[in-house]
């Protein structure tokens, strides 16, 4: 039998105490809300045995949230969902989009309830994007982007995930800049916001620092040497930039560059 971390879902139906999320309500939020959106779907598919073999780095969270062992809890997890016949992600989610679904599904595949609830909870914290608000990715006093926000919402494009659908490509964003009005260096600059609030735990505010240290798109964060962010980030908040302590912190911005690489690929130039 799958062995369960050293820190473990509630063992009821509901994701965590504080507030309490019941099953159903965590994964239509968390889980398929996201694929909602086409951009999100096209790219967001993976082979489980990819979680195993290809990003591995991404596996050491499961460590990071579960303590010691709890990669190769992880990994014997998604053996065994391999073993009830699903090879991947989204053929995983369909099987257990509702309670009623994941209860079936651990009588048929053997798996503990807290490895199903815990591979979850891995999916929402590190894996599938949130939108962001296109208003929150926005320095305030921006005297380029604050107006192209007000052309964007009147064709109701107001979040990231909506931009990137529109304008992830070349020609999209071709058309987009035509019809709206907007120049398409303003454009550009604002489909790479989007596209680096994919990355977890990257809020808006974040977005913002990350302009101000200098990194302007996706590639950029992903070409940044760790040294170089450190010294960006620690000159960031010296000059009273806002933000927190633990992201000047060098495991933290290891494990973020480490995000960064793993994203899938989204945005298109050229």
């Amino acid at each position: 039998m799958t062995s369960e971390p050293g820190k473990q879902p509630s063992p009821d139906w509901n994701f965590y105490k504080n507030p309490r999320h019941p099953y159903d309500d965590f994964v239509i939020h968390y889980l398929l809300k996201p694929l909602k959106y086409t951009i999100i779907r096209k790219h967001y598919n993976r082979p489980l045995a990819a979680f195993v073999h290809e990003l591995p780095e991404l596996m050491h969270r499961f460590s990071t949230v579960f303590g010691p062992g709890g990669t190769a809890w992880l990994a014997e997890t998604i053996a065994r969902i391999e073993q009830a016949g699903i090879h991947d992600l989204y053929a995983f989610l369909d099987r257990v989009s509702t309670r009623a679904q994941a209860e079936t599904f651990l009588k048929v595949s053997g798996i503990p309830k807290p490895s199903l609830m815990g591979w979850m909870d891995y999916l929402k914290q590190w894996w599938f994007p949130y939108p962001a608000s296109l208003l929150q990715v926005v320095e305030e006093d921006n005297p380029r982007l604050k107006p192209a926000l007000a052309q964007m919402k009147a064709v109701k494009i107001a979040n990231g995930f909506t931009l990137l659908e529109a304008a992830a490509e070349p020609g999209g964003r071709s058309e987009l800049s035509r019809r709206v009005g907007i120049e398409a260096e303003v454009l550009l600059d604002l489909v790479h916001r989007a596209d680096v609030s994919r990355l977890p735990y990257t809020s808006g505010g974040a977005v913002k620092r990350l302009w101000a240290m200098g990194y302007r798109s996706l590639d950029d964060i992903r070409r940044a040497d760790p040294q170089d962010y450190a010294a960006r980030v620690e000159a960031y908040f010296a000059a009273g930039g806002k933000g927190f302590a633990f992201d000047a912190k060098m495991p933290n911005i290891l494990s973020f560059l480490q995000d960064a690489r793993h994203a899938p690929q989204v945005v298109k130039i050229g």
